[in-house]
C-alpha cells in the first residue's frame, strides 16, 4: 500500500487505519489514502466503490445508464419482491447502473432455461449486491473520516503560515486573507501537503510566499488609500454645499466632480494617510478661487467653439472688446448627443456634457474579509476614488456642444442689433416681434414670434438650411401688440407650460439626477433625499431644479396668425400640412384686417 509519492509520513498516517478492499484491490489505487475525495486528482479520475471500479469523468457518464432493470426482465413470480438496485450495485440513490454489469446480468438471465436456475441467479445477485452496497459505505465512512482528518492537518499547516507571516511583518495583511485565511490556503504551495511546516520547509518556499503577500500588501494600500479618499472627496461635496448655500442661486456653480481636476484639491485629497484631519474646512479657503478658476475656463471652453466659426468672434476676444461672451445673444450651444438647445448658465446643468464612465460599478467597495479578494485599480489611485465617489461621472465639457451663432445672427441682426456685441438683456429690453418669412404666407398666414422663439425656431426648424435662406422680418406696432396678447393668453401659457416647461429635479447633497438618463420629478428626489441622506422634511437647499430643461430661457413658442380670407378661402396643402405640424407648439390668432 506504500506509493512513491506517499513520502515519509506513510508509516504515520496509515498506522491503525483499514484499508477498504474496493480502495485497495489494485497498486493503482494504492495513493488514494491520501485523498480525502477517492480521486485520483493526478489523473482525473473516480473512485466508485459500488461498482469497484475507477473511471475517467468522461467515459463516466457513458458508462451508466439509468435503464430499469426490472422491466427489461420477464415478469416472473420470483421477480415480485425484488427491485432493480437489490440485483446489481448502484449509484445516485439506485437510479444508476454500470453498463458492462447491467448487460452481464441480462445475458446470463437469458441464458438460465428453468424455474430454479433464475431463482438461484436472483438469489446470488442479491446477496452480492447487499454486500457491496454495505462495503461501499463503509468506503464512504473512510474517506469522509480522511477528509476531516486532512482538512484538520491543513488547517493546523495554514496556522503554521500565518504565524511565520506575523513575524515576518505581514501582521495587518493576515486579516484580509478572508475567512479562515482564505487566499493563503488557496496558495499552491501551502495545500498542496497536509504535513506541518518546519523550518526548514520555510526557509525553502519563504521567498515565494514572502513575494505572493508583498503583492496583497501593495493592493491592500492602495485600497486603504482610496477609501481614504473617497471620504476626503465627500468633505470637499460638505465644503462646496456649504458654499453654495451663501450664493445667489443664479450664480453658475460648479459641481464638486469639475474642481476635482484643478491640483489644489488633488494636492489636499492625496495627503499621507497618517494625516486625519481633512475637514470640510480644509477645503473651504480654496473655494472661492477654484469656483471662479472653473467659471472662466467654463466660459473659454464656449468661446474657443465660436472661434472656429467666425474670425470676428476670435478678434474680439482677442481685443477684450465689449462684453462676456456668455453674456452675448448669439451664445446658443446644441447638443450633438439629445438635441436640446442651451445657453448660459443652462448649459452648466445640463448632464449630457458630464459623462458617466460605467466601469465604476467594477470599483465599488468590498470589504474583502469572507473571499479575501481585494480590489484591484487600474491607473491612478486618485482617479480611481473619483470614478467610485463620484459614481463614473466625469467633469463638465464641452465637447458635445455645437455653437448655433452663425444660424441666429440673422435674427440679431432683425432686431436692428451687432451679433458681435448684442447681449441677450439688450435684446429682451426691446422687446420686438418678428415674423419667419420662410413659414409664412403672404395675405394668408403669418409666423409671429420673439426673437428667443425665433433662435429656436431658426435652429430647430430650419437647422438643415443655410443661414442665408432663413429671413426675418420685424413686424409692425399693430401685429406686435396682437402677438403679445396671444402670448399672455391663458390659451398660449397652458400651451408654453406643458409643452416647454419639464420640471427636473437634482439632489443638492450628491449628483442624484445630474447624469444623462436620470431626469427625476420632485417627488423622486424627495424620496431619494429620505432613504439616501435620512432627510425627512426637504427644503429649497436640499433640491434644485434642473435649468436646462427649460429651453432657451422660457421663450414663448410661435403665434401663428390668420388672415380672415382664409376663412372664405380653402387653405392650400401646404397651410394644411403647416397648420397640423404646429398646431400643438404655436398659438393661433386671426385677423380682421389684411395684412402685407
Amino acid at each position: 500500500m506504500v506509493s512513491h509519492r506517499s513520502g515519509s509520513t506513510t508509516g504515520n498516517f496509515l498506522r491503525g487505519v483499514v484499508i477498504p478492499y474496493a480502495l485497495g484491490y489494485s497498486p493503482h489505487l494504492s495513493h488514494l489514502p491520501f485523498s480525502a475525495t477517492g480521486i485520483d486528482e493526478s489523473l482525473g479520475t473516480h473512485t466508485l466503490a459500488s461498482f469497484l471500479k475507477r473511471l475517467v469523468p468522461g467515459v463516466l457518464v457513458a458508462m451508466v445508464t439509468r435503464s430499469d432493470l426490472k422491466a427489461e426482465l420477464p415478469q416472473e413470480r420470483h421477480l415480485q419482491h425484488v427491485a432493480s438496485n437489490d440485483l446489481l450495485p448502484s449509484i445516485a440513490r439506485g437510479s444508476m447502473f454500470y453498463k458492462p454489469d447491467f448487460a452481464a446480468f441480462k445475458a446470463a438471465y437469458a441464458a438460465a432455461t428453468t424455474t430454479a436456475e433464475h431463482q438461484e441467479l436472483v438469489v446470488s445477485s442479491v446477496r452480492r449486491t447487499g454486500s457491496i452496497m454495505e462495503h461501499a459505505a463503509l468506503c464512504r465512512l473512510w474517506s469522509m473520516t480522511v477528509d476531516v482528518d486532512q482538512r484538520q492537518d491543513q488547517r493546523c499547516r495554514v496556522l503554521d503560515f500565518k504565524d511565520k507571516l506575523v513575524d515576518v511583518g505581514f501582521g495587518d495583511d493576515i486579516p484580509l486573507l478572508g475567512l479562515r485565511y482564505k487566499k493563503l490556503f488557496e496558495h499552491p504551495l501551502v495545500h498542496s501537503k497536509a504535513d506541518p511546516l518546519t523550518d526548514r520547509e520555510w526557509k525553502m518556499i519563504r521567498p515565494k510566499i514572502v513575494q505572493f503577500m508583498e503583492g496583497r500588501r501593495t493592493l491592500r494600500l492602495n485600497w486603504e488609500k482610496r477609501m481614504t479618499y473617497t471620504v476626503r472627496l465627500g468633505n470637499l461635496d460638505g465644503a462646496l454645499s456649504v458654499y453654495s448655500m451663501n450664493l445667489s442661486s443664479s450664480v453658475p456653480m460648479p459641481q464638486a466632480v469639475d474642481l476635482s481636476v484643478f491640483p489644489e484639491i488633488r494636492t489636499i485629497t492625496v495627503l499621507p494617510l497618517e494625516i486625519t484631519n481633512i475637514r470640510p474646512g480644509t477645503f473651504a479657503p480654496e473655494l472661492p478661487t477654484l469656483v471662479s478658476r472653473w467659471r472662466s475656463d467654463v466660459e473659454a471652453q464656449l468661446e474657443a467653439l465660436a472661434s472656429f466659426h467666425s474670425k470676428d468672434t476670435h478678434n474680439r476676444r482677442s481685443s477684450r472688446l465689449g462684453p462676456s461672451f456668455t453674456e452675448l445673444a448669439q451664445a446658443v450651444f446644441r447638443c450633438t448627443q439629445c438635441g436640446h438647445v442651451q445657453t448660459w448658465p443652462s448649459v452648466l446643468d445640463h448632464p449630457c456634457l458630464r459623462s458617466v464612465d460605467k466601469s465604476w460599478k467594477k470599483l465599488v467597495e468590498r470589504y474583502p474579509l469572507v473571499d479575501g479578494d481585494l480590489p484591484r485599480m487600474e491607473g491612478s489611485i486618485y482617479e480611481s476614488a473619483l470614478l467610485v465617489h463620484y459614481r463614473g461621472l466625469h467633469p463638465w465639457s464641452a465637447g458635445l456642444l455645437n455653437f448655433c451663432g452663425p444660424a441666429i445672427c440673422n435674427v440679431i441682426e432683425a432686431c436692428g442689433k451687432n451679433p458681435l456685441y448684442a447681449t441677450a438683456t439688450q435684446m429682451d429690453a426691446l422687446d420686438l416681434r418678428l415674423a419667419c418669412v420662410s413659414c409664412s404666407r403672404r395675405g394668408r398666414m403669418l409666423v409671429v414670434m420673439g426673437w428667443r422663439a425665433a433662435v429656436l425656431h431658426s435652429i430647430e426648424d430650419h437647422g438643415n438650411s443655410p443661414p442665408s435662406e432663413i429671413v426675418w422680418q420685424r413686424v409692425n406696432v399693430e401685429i406686435a401688440a396682437k402677438v403679445k396678447t396671444v402670448e399672455s393668453s391663458s390659451s398660449s401659457l397652458a400651451c408654453h407650460d406643458s409643452n416647454l416647461r419639464i420640471s427636473c429635479w437634482t439632489c443638492f447633497h450628491c449628483d442624484y439626477g445630474k447624469t444623462a438618463g436620470e431626469d427625476a420629478t420632485k417627488a423622486e428626489v424627495k424620496k431619494h433625499l429620505c432613504k439616501q441622506h435620512d432627510i425627512h422634511l426637504s427644503g429649497k437647499d436640499d433640491l434644485h431644479q434642473r435649468l436646462d430643461m427649460f429651453p432657451y430661457a422660457i421663450a414663448y413658442p410661435p403665434v401663428l396668425l390668420v388672415s380672415h380670407r382664409l376663412r372664405l378661402q380653402p387653405p392650400t396643402l401646404w397651410e394644411q400640412e403647416k397648420m397640423l405640424r404646429m398646431k400643438d407648439t404655436m398659438s393661433f390668432c386671426t385677423l380682421s384686417n389684411d395684412y402685407t
